[in-house]
């Protein structure tokens, strides 16, 4: 990426930190970064995931995938499975990958370390009540660790997954800006941050997925991924991306 393109994307950034006012698309075109140009026959892969639902707009976001035989990786809030379970029950039986994210989205470094226990064993007895199963990784809310947070038994009983590409859809929620975020900062192996309870989010997903595909992404659950690439997800780690990822609690090993 040349100097100006990385010019672009921190001015766009900027300007949307300062202010969450409306930004025209004329001005949005003026800032849009050059993409490196991907050759369509070459497959390249990435993770979408998506915390804090079910919510309103998952059923369409599952559609959606459902019809570009895509899949996702969906990261619960356990206080919200049970007013959604038909919505549970379709995330493993269409392909996606399931992530706890704890019971009601408290900040680790809030909570003490039963606590923490008490909440990722709550959401998954709620997610193993409805599908018969249990989650496969776990996703600090807000991504946020602390010292004492390491010492969560049950926190250290899984892949711990961050990401290396932020939609920063919370901030936007804006179509526009999504999908700024999107065409421009998704590449090969990425793990990328999203929230399936804004509708500006799903109506990106829908755009952006059919442009992606024709430069060659394919989008997949985290385990696939990773299965592609021939690398174990290993408990007691936290990833990033493909090829990058750390020893959570080193105590333990």
């Amino acid at each position: 990426m040349d100097f100006s393109g990385r010019l672009a994307n921190s001015i766009f950034d900027t300007l949307t930190f300062i202010s969450q006012r409306s930004i025209s698309m004329a001005i949005i075109r003026q800032l849009e970064k050059r993409r490196e140009v991907l050759d369509p026959d070459e497959v390249k892969y990435a993770a979408l995931t998506f915390d804090d639902g079910p919510g309103a707009y998952t059923s369409r976001l599952l559609d959606i995938f459902r019809d570009n035989d895509s899949q996702a990786t969906f990261f619960l809030a356990g206080n919200k499975l049970e007013a959604n379970k038909d919505i549970v029950i379709r995330y493993k039986k269409e392909g996606h990958g399931v992530g706890n994210h704890l019971y009601s989205h408290t900040p680790l470094p809030k909570m003490s370390s039963a606590a923490i226990n008490d909440e990722i064993a709550e959401t998954d007895r709620i997610y193993e009540e409805i599908t018969g199963e249990i989650t496969d990784f776990i996703r600090a809310p807000h991504g946020q660790y602390t010292e004492e947070s390491k010492t969560a038994e049950l926190l250290l009983s899984k892949p711990l997954i961050c990401w290396n590409v932020d939609s920063i859809d919370f901030i936007y929620q804006k179509k526009e800006m999504v999908e700024h975020r999107l065409l421009n900062t998704i590449v090969n192996d990425s793990i990328v941050l999203l929230h399936d309870v804004y509708e500006s989010t799903v109506d990106a997903i829908e755009s952006c997925i059919p442009q992606l595909k024709e430069q060659g992404f394919r989008f997949v659950d985290l385990k696939t991924m990773f299965d592609i690439r021939g690398m174990e997800m290993h408990n007691n780690h936290i990833y990033k991306c493909v090829g990058d990822c750390e020893v959570f609690n080193d105590m333990l090993i």
